[in-house]
């Protein structure tokens, strides 16, 4: 326990009476700032919610061991069967030498895999509806899972992340009645801790 306590409702991160602000909206800002631009706010809403019931249908799943029918939870259950789940929403924060002053981020990982006593994996879960992630949602799937990577490390120390993955799932109606089904585990690529560290030390002067 790292001592941060994270308000599901507010999607709020605190850490005593101090807030913390989330790693997604940083790389929101710093590399993927115009992602949503011309697309209706009732669309990004309704894919959010989408996501949120996906995100706790897995979460029944690794923590009460409860399958509730639904295709995305069983194709979960598939591409991490030969995975060791070590925790879900699993939470870090860039604190650094026990100086408090400093701390600025956290953020939940999807999922974390034991790889070995001292070697990990970390999994970020995206129900986007395209068949295959784009240039842009891997961009932003690399940042993320890549500033994760380092604030594992920076908080578990001796630790090391070795792989980062997107698990891609999506079943939802298409406007023709067919079904836009999408299972895959895609491999993401580390992007250097320092350039990591660089990147959140902009966001947080508001530079970019």
């Amino acid at each position: 326990n790292n001592g941060v306590t994270f308000k599901e409702d507010e999607h709020e991160y605190w850490l005593g009476d101090k807030q913390l602000f989330g790693i997604t909206s940083a790389i929101q800002r710093q590399v993927a700032g115009h992602e949503y631009d011309g697309c209706p706010e009732y669309l990004i809403k309704r894919a959010g919610e989408y996501g949120t019931s996906v995100h706790k249908s897995i979460e029944r799943l690794i923590n009460n061991f409860e399958h509730d029918g639904t295709v995305e939870t069983e194709d979960f259950r598939n591409l991490t069967a030969d995975m060791n789940i070590e925790a879900s929403e699993y939470n870090v924060t860039d604190l650094s030498n026990d100086d408090y002053d400093s701390c600025y981020y956290s953020s939940n990982i999807d999922i974390v895999t034991r790889l070995s006593q001292e070697e990990f994996g970390l999994l970020d879960l995206k129900t986007y509806s395209n068949a295959k992630l784009t240039k842009a949602q891997m961009t932003k799937a690399r940042y993320q899972l890549s500033c994760y990577a380092y604030m594992f490390e920076l908080q578990n120390k001796g630790a090391k992340v070795k792989e980062l993955y997107v698990i891609h799932i999506c079943n939802k109606p298409k406007k023709d009645g067919s079904i836009n089904h999408i299972a895959e585990l895609v491999p993401i690529e580390r992007i250097p801790s320092d350039i990591c560290k660089a990147l959140l030390e902009a966001d947080r002067n508001g530079e970019k």
